[in-house]
């Protein structure tokens, strides 16, 4: 599956930069300095300037990406489930010797 990124509108005055990493992928929008034409851009700031972007840029950025998802799911029923097909298999096996013995 490939996966392309582009943003449908760039206001005037700022420069898009697209950094990839694995499946992180980061749009960074800069400010062109005022006055300059050439179009060099301001260097991104390194304080985010709220509490929302500081969380998804460490999120991102963060090695345990390579991890399963977590959803949720519960372990106990996985065992409830173990005995209930052991002893579904046990209750079979015996009733099976039964009628082999009562056919003899």
């Amino acid at each position: 599956m490939c996966w392309s990124v582009s943003e449908a509108e760039v206001p005037n005055g700022y420069t898009v930069a697209v950094a990839r990493e694995g499946n992180t992928v980061v749009l960074t929008n800069t400010a062109k300095k005022p006055g300059n034409p050439d179009g060099e851009v301001n260097p991104p700031s390194k304080k985010p300037t709220d509490k929302t972007t500081d969380k998804t840029v460490n999120k991102t950025t963060d090695k345990t990406s390579d991890k399963l998802p977590q959803t949720g799911q519960l372990w106990w029923p996985v065992l409830v489930l173990l005995f209930a097909g052991a002893i579904c298999l046990l209750v079979g096996r015996v009733l099976r010797d039964r009628k082999e013995e009562k056919n003899r």
